[in-house]
């Protein structure tokens, strides 16, 4: 029986985002492409999910040939990729989001609005029958301080301000919702929270880390305050947008603490850092057949690398899938969906010393979240590079 302490501050987040190549790619084939996709590219794969469910993917974007993004949605004639976004890069450094993409017939396509080299790594799906969708299998711009709102003008985000709103219009109180956050545009280094309204202490914990002049996104799960709303902190001068995606009923989502903030279950600035190649599994609140809704940060990096984090019960080698692409001495955060091992853990993998924070959003009951293997393990279902 878990327990839940008021004393902690909200952390949000992840759920997965999605890449591409120029054919539909069966779950476990071989990449049809071996080179960088061109820009304003349209490539689609088979995620292997029923028909409407919602897909965790986590893609990443490398070796990018300018400055543009990628966008991971359910292909169709009303479809207008163009309109949001997933991840978004940069020349200089592989970068990784995790989204969730509804889907007709289980394909997926993504829009590349630059040359880059796309990974991408299906983690599973929301079950179709769990899945609420706010519009009809696409994502929705709910927030965008580049345009103006009621009683809010547009322009930048500034740190002393507080934004609230409901997220899509009609979601409840305590309604866990997926949704995309980007900072664009930032004036210096900094971070960005969303958290649901109520909660204190909106500055001590982070969904986004940004830099200077760049542009980020994650993907996470912020459950919804009181009046059903949740707000936006930062803590630089910075534009912000939201995307939202769906939600689950309260009832199918455990807060990792009774007032919707998150629950930090790892800090190895507390110990010692991640040594190359290391492995550590750590004890969360997870009971049987629960999945663990996350956000995790590479923290003061020594080398450019990735981090995964996975089921303590899976059996493929961690190496094989990402969650966090990092860079040296850059802070990087993405939020995943990790079923619960057998002895309720979850492991991390880091290919290069960095320290590593994990939050605890809450626990997804049990048949939410349907993993893509028995194991609970990802699998990478397109590189671009071969």
């Amino acid at each position: 029986m878990r327990t839940q302490s008021k004393s902690k501050t909200i952390r949000s987040v992840l759920v997965g985002a999605a890449l591409t190549a120029t054919a539909a790619v069966a779950i476990g084939g071989p990449s049809p492409i071996a080179s960088a996709v061109g820009p304003d590219g349209t490539t689609c794969f088979d995620s292997g999910a029923p028909a409407g469910a919602g897909v965790i993917v986590n893609g990443t974007a490398a070796a990018p040939g300018g400055i543009g993004y990628l966008n991971f949605y359910q292909p169709g004639p009303n479809a207008e990729p163009q309109e949001t976004s997933s991840v978004n890069f940069a020349p200089g450094a592989a970068v990784a989001n995790s989204v969730i993409t509804p889907v007709a017939d289980g394909e997926i396509c993504v829009y590349n609005s630059e040359t880059v080299e796309i990974i991408a790594d299906v983690a599973g799906w929301i079950a179709p029958d769990k899945l609420l969708s706010f519009t009809d299998g696409a994502a929705i711009r709910t927030f965008d301080t580049r345009l103006s709102y009621t009683d809010r003008r547009a322009g930048k985000y500034e740190p002393d301000e507080r934004f609230c709103f409901n997220p899509a219009g009609n979601a409840r109180a305590d309604q866990p919702t997926f949704i995309n956050v980007t900072i664009a545009g930032a004036e210096s280094n900094g971070f960005a929270n969303i958290y649901p309204l109520g909660a204190s202490s909106p500055d001590a914990n982070s969904v986004v880390n940004f830099n200077a002049g760049r542009n980020v996104a994650n993907g996470i799960t912020a459950t919804t305050g009181d009046e059903s709303n949740f707000c936006i902190y930062t803590s630089a001068r910075a534009h912000v947008i939201i995307d939202v995606v769906g939600a689950v009923q309260s009832e199918e989502f455990t807060p990792a603490n009774a007032d919707n903030t998150a629950d930090r279950i790892l800090n190895t600035r507390d110990s010692s850092a991640f040594a190359a190649g290391e492995e550590r599994c750590v004890a969360t609140d997870a009971d049987a057949g629960e999945s663990v809704v996350l956000n995790a940060t590479s923290f003061g990096a020594n080398g450019n690398g990735y981090l995964n984090v996975y089921s303590s019960s899976a059996s493929a080698d961690p190496a094989d899938n990402s969650v966090v692409n990092f860079r040296a001495g850059a802070n990087v955060a993405n939020g995943t969906i990790v079923p619960a091992g057998a002895d309720g853990e979850i492991c991390v993998y880091a290919s290069a010393p960095t320290q590593v924070i994990l939050d605890v959003a809450g626990y997804m009951a049990a048949g939410v979240f349907v993993p893509l293997n028995a194991d609970g393990s990802a699998t990478r279902v397109l590189n671009t590079r071969g």
